[in-house]
C-alpha cells in the first residue's frame, strides 16, 4: 500500500446545505456520475484555462479512470472514463488507459451514510486490479468524479503503483465533498496529500 497521494480537485460537492452553489453542487455532481458530458466539458473549459491544475497534470499525463464499485459489462455507463476521454478531447493528458479493473463488486460508497460502514482502503485493494500496459509516459492521473474519504482513490493509486512501480502516481477529481460546510462555493481548486494511517486502515485528508 502507497503511504500517500497528492491529489487535486476543482468544485466543491456540498451534501447539505441550501445555498444556492451548494443545491447547485448537488444537481452538477450527480450529472457528472450520470455522464453528462455537456457538463464536463463546461467544467473542462474553466479547468484549462487554470494554470495550478495545468501543470499538476503535465503535459505528458496517462489518464486512469477509477472503476465503479460494481463489476463492468460492456455497453454500462462508466462516468470517470467519460471524465478522462473528455479530458484528452480538451487537451488534457496524451492517452486514456482503463488498466485498473474492479473484480469483486464492493457496496456502493454512497448508499452508506456511516463512514465506518463504507469499504476500507484495503477492502477496495483487494477488489481490484491493475493490468500492465506499455505506456509512453511514467506520469500517471488517477480520474474521480466525487472524492469523499479518499479510500477508493488511494486504493486505485496503491493498485496502480504495483503494476506501473517507475510511474508517478496523482489523482483528480472534479469534485470533493465538503459536507458539514456550506460558504456558497462551486469553484473551489484544492491541492493536498492523503496520508494512508496503517493503524486505522483509512486514509487521513489534510481538511
Amino acid at each position: 500500500m502507497l503511504s500517500e497521494l497528492d491529489y487535486a480537485t476543482f468544485a466543491r460537492y456540498t451534501t447539505r446545505g441550501n445555498s444556492e452553489n451548494g443545491r447547485k453542487s448537488r444537481r452538477l455532481g450527480g450529472a457528472v456520475k450520470n455522464g453528462n458530458r455537456t457538463v464536463i466539458q463546461n467544467a473542462l473549459k474553466v479547468i484549462v484555462s487554470t494554470p495550478e491544475l495545468m501543470d499538476f497534470f503535465g503535459k505528458d499525463a496517462i489518464l486512469v479512470p477509477v472503476p465503479r464499485s460494481s463489476l463492468y459489462r460492456e455497453g454500462n455507463l462508466w462516468p470517470t472514463k467519460v471524465i478522462a476521454e473528455e479530458m484528452l478531447k480538451a487537451g488534457i493528458g496524451i492517452e486514456v488507459c482503463t488498466c485498473l479493473e474492479r473484480i469483486t463488486a464492493v457496496p456502493k460508497s454512497g448508499f452508506q451514510t456511516n463512514a465506518a460502514d463504507r469499504p476500507s482502503v484495503q477492502r477496495h485493494y483487494e477488489s481490484l486490479a491493475a493490468h500492465f500496459d506499455f505506456l509512453e509516459s511514467n506520469n500517471m492521473i488517477l480520474v474521480e468524479d466525487i472524492i469523499t474519504l479518499g479510500r477508493t482513490t488511494f486504493a486505485c493509486a496503491s493498485r496502480l503503483s504495483d503494476a506501473f512501480p517507475n510511474a508517478t502516481v496523482k489523482a483528480f477529481g472534479l469534485f470533493r465533498t465538503r459536507g458539514f460546510e456550506d460558504p456558497n462555493l462551486l469553484r473551489d481548486v484544492r491541492f493536498g496529500t492523503m496520508i494512508y494511517r496503517d493503524y486505522t486502515g483509512n486514509v487521513q485528508m489534510p481538511d
